[in-house]
């Protein structure tokens, strides 16, 4: 029970001082603009693709928003650059010039295939 208050307590604490501490370098400065931005897209993605089975039917979800995906892309794209511009791309391990690489790869259309491939596991699609 006494780690379990700890950790609650360190969460809260993380939570609420990673919104109003001055950031000790550029770089977790970046971290936490990138770090909230690809959570909101995560968040976003499974929201579309729950909402896609949810208006289908077992086996048979409806089609993915295309322009759903790609406002969630371009918000994305927007932290980064923000991130980046502020920070500096040294400052940062995400950049505009490399989401296209395999460890990150959140560019519009593999978003689209992974919100597919979610409605689809959600309908119970085999």
């Amino acid at each position: 029970m006494r780690k379990a208050i700890v950790v609650a307590s360190a969460v809260v604490l993380l939570n609420a001082g990673a919104n109003t501490a001055v950031f000790a370098d550029a770089v977790t400065d970046c971290a936490k603009i990138q770090g909230k931005a690809l959570a909101a897209l995560f968040v976003s993605l499974f929201k579309e693709g729950g909402r896609a089975c949810g208006q289908g039917s077992s086996m048979n979800p409806q089609t993915v928003s295309q322009a759903a995906v790609a406002s969630m892309a371009g918000k994305l794209y927007a932290a980064i650059g923000k991130s980046v511009d502020k920070n500096g791309p040294a400052s940062c391990f995400v950049t505009i010039d490399n989401l296209d690489q395999p460890a990150i790869n959140v560019d519009p259309l593999n978003l689209l295939t992974a919100t597919r491939a979610l409605a689809d596991s959600f309908c119970l699609v085999p």
